[in-house]
């Protein structure tokens, strides 16, 4: 330590704090050792204690106390971009610097992206469009995975694919990336294999990069509806990403028939009698199970449904998915009952 001391000593004070050199100077003190020298009181008075203090931490007289980094709340940084942007692919390239600094400050404060979004500052003197009409001074993308995300791979996959559909209004000049909304989570799981949860995620992002590319409300999902009547036990609604997998809201209490296949016909197909037995394209249907009964739907507009289910056999071996009607269908005419095919088993 008196080693360390001794070359400490002999460091020239321009090292030290630059406001203080000038002073230090006029007074003929040229290195460390000579301001030691100097009465620490005198000192104290004359340049404040700081210089004092660290003198002390330097020579290992006092503890170096570390100053904790804090950072924002909310993530703000702009750019300049070093040509005019033209194209998308262009702003891509300015954006994905944004996100690197996004993703940093994701991981220093060990947080997941719930909301991020980009601002494209358009050129003055070209913000006007064919019509004589001034453009926006900006343009706005939000981007919100559908969890909360610090995947580098993932935010810019969306990005990409939102970025290269949105029209550009005007040239832009200059980027800047906001975030406030964030959630607090650790670091993502390296799985040795894949899981039920990683699976679940990677259905979730395909989802997500498709809504991005195509729309949301172009790619959709089925969603239980409580209703025993097949026709009306699903619905078609857009596909939330953030659910794939997961226990669906509406619960149906129970299905009122034993065995029902995954295709079912868009509109039940009227089946031609022999014998009061059903035929299809022709050939006579086997009966294997049934009859497993249906009533239904006595309360809505669309009628009611009572209805006896069976499982047949066509001639080539594949089962269908059959009914007959117990009280006379109104869309039959005089026909007191009638088979139709509701669906196929695969």
């Amino acid at each position: 330590m008196q080693g360390l001391q001794h070359l400490l000593d002999a460091v020239p004070l321009a090292l030290l704090d630059p406001g203080l050199q000038p002073a230090l100077q006029a007074m003929g003190l040229h290195c460390l050792a000579d301001l030691r020298a100097l009465p620490r009181a005198g000192l104290a008075r004359r340049f404040g204690p700081g210089l004092l203090a660290e003198i002390d931490r330097a020579r290992g007289q006092a503890p170096e106390v570390q100053a904790w980094l804090s950072l924002p709340q909310r993530f703000a940084s702009r750019i300049e971009l070093l040509c005019r942007a033209d194209t998308s692919a262009q702003v891509l390239a300015g954006a994905q610097l944004l996100l690197a600094r996004l993703l940093v400050w994701a991981a220093a404060r060990q947080a997941r992206i719930v909301r991020f979004t980009l601002l494209m500052h358009h050129e003055p003197r070209r913000r006007r469009d064919p019509c004589g009409e001034d453009s926006p001074a900006q343009t706005m993308l939000e981007i919100a995975p559908a969890e909360p995300s610090a995947d580098a791979g993932h935010l810019l996959s969306l990005l990409t694919e939102r970025l290269g559909r949105l029209p550009l209004a005007a040239p832009a000049l200059e980027l800047s990336l906001h975030c406030e909304q964030w959630r607090a989570g650790e670091p993502p799981n390296r799985e040795l294999f894949a899981s039920q949860a990683s699976e679940r995620e990677g259905l979730a992002r395909l989802v997500e990069r498709l809504q991005a590319r195509l729309g949301p409300a172009q790619v959709q999902s089925l969603a239980a509806v409580p209703d025993h009547r097949p026709e009306f036990g699903t619905r078609w609604q857009s596909a939330d990403p953030a659910r794939l997998g997961a226990q669906a809201a509406v619960q149906v209490h129970s299905k009122a028939l034993a065995a029902q296949p995954l295709w079912l016909l868009p509109v039940p197909r009227a089946l031609v009698e022999r014998g009061q037995g059903p035929l299809l394209d022709g050939r006579a249907l086997q009966l294997l199970a049934g009859p497993d009964r249906l009533e239904s739907g006595w309360w809505d507009a669309q009628g009611p449904a009572v209805r006896d289910y069976f499982i047949a056999q066509t001639a080539s071996g594949t089962l269908v998915w059959i009914y007959r009607h117990r009280l006379p269908d109104p869309e039959a005419g005089p026909r007191v009952s009638g088979w139709y095919l509701q669906g196929l088993f695969a």
